[in-house]
């Protein structure tokens, strides 16, 4: 019974996109370090907020949470097949994740998306489009009116 969740057609499709946007990020992410596009390096944390040395272990360590948190809540959107709500934590995770590879890798988020007025990347646009379902739902609060 659990199993038939990952066999549903629309969640292997869900699956196929986020990681398809998780390898767009990454692919553009490598290009703008090569210097192929623009390249912006954001040193700091949401919204390019600076926090000291010393933080960043804490910061790591509640990331490390609330992915656990998010992977968790995503199986159990799966298995309710609440498929919208499980794309909101599949487009969070992703996103999350992709950053999380900069920060070890580079130790900064790679950005390049210039806004003129912010510098962004693909990841952080998933984040926030996660946290834009999310937020839907919660206002919603009808399986009826987000499904």
């Amino acid at each position: 019974m659990g199993i038939r969740i990952y066999t549903d057609k629309r969640v292997v499709w869900l699956s196929l996109a986020g990681l398809a946007f998780f390898i767009l990020d990454r692919v553009l992410k490598n290009l703008s370090v090569a210097g192929k596009i623009f390249f912006y390096k954001n040193s700091g944390i949401a919204f390019s907020l600076k926090i000291s040395g010393e933080l960043f272990l804490y910061f790591y360590l509640i990331v490390i949470i609330v992915l656990f948190l998010i992977f968790w809540q995503l199986l159990a959107s799966l298995k309710n097949k609440h498929l919208l709500l499980a794309t909101g934590y599949l487009l969070l995770a992703a996103g999350i994740i992709s950053n999380l590879i900069d920060r070890f890798r580079f130790g900064f988020i790679v950005d390049y998306l210039n806004f003129y007025f912010f510098y962004n990347n693909l990841a952080d646009v998933m984040i926030m489009a996660g946290v834009i379902i999310l937020i839907l739902q919660l206002i919603c609060r009808s399986d009826k009116c987000l499904k």
